[in-house]
């Protein structure tokens, strides 16, 4: 990601990259962070699309804003190489059950931090607890 010049590694690169960024920082903060809180903390630091910083800023920032290390970490794996990614296998963490139609949610997976009111369906079955 650091140096590709393609814009699909740049597009889908970056998209995957910051989704395991902000399901990190969910990780680590039990909930409590997010990417929302790393970008608020770069707006309140003068963060602006007219400002360039270095990778090294943009981490302490990151990490006063949530008290994790989650974008170092994400990006030491997925910045200077291509790194595997098994998007059913995410999906399996984050407890989407794609079996049929609507999609299932398991709210004791892995990954589910969110309350189950962030989720939003005309029909009431449509999210499935775990039992």
């Amino acid at each position: 990601l650091d140096r590709t010049h393609s814009w699909g590694n740049t597009y889908w690169g970056g998209a995957r990259f910051w989704l395991m960024v902000d399901l990190e920082l969910r990780l680590q903060s039990k909930g409590k962070k997010s990417l929302q809180d790393v970008l608020r903390g770069v707006m309140d630091a003068g963060g602006s699309m007219q400002t360039s910083w270095s990778l090294e800023q943009l981490f302490a920032v990151a990490r006063n804003s949530t008290g994790t290390d989650a974008l170092r970490e994400v990006h030491a794996k997925m910045g200077a190489k291509r790194a595997p990614f098994d998007l059913d296998a995410l999906w399996k963490k984050l407890g989407v059950a794609m079996e049929g139609r609507p999609s299932r949610m398991n709210l004791r997976c892995v990954f589910f931090i969110m309350p189950p009111r962030c989720f939003c369906s005309r029909r009431p079955d449509a999210i499935a607890t775990a039992r």
